[in-house]
């Protein structure tokens, strides 16, 4: 199984590796779009987390603006 880091959208930038299937490195590496990294992230996030945050768009625009995201 493959690895791929995330990045978390917080007071403090976390990164977690998370095992992911050899089609969802593909997929989220090659193919996802913002919004799909978002919902990939966000679910990766515990309760707590994602009390951190805005909600989902928050993450959507802190993937935009570079500094939240997957990474192989």
């Amino acid at each position: 199984m493959k690895k791929v880091k995330i990045s978390f959208p917080q007071i403090v930038v976390d990164q977690r590796e998370v095992e992911v299937t050899e089609e969802q490195f593909e997929d989220l590496t090659e193919h996802s779009s913002d919004d799909e990294k978002a919902d990939f992230i966000w679910s990766k996030m515990t309760e707590q987390e994602q009390q951190w945050t805005q909600g989902k768009k928050w993450i959507e625009n802190a993937i935009d603006a570079g500094y939240c995201g997957v990474a192989k």
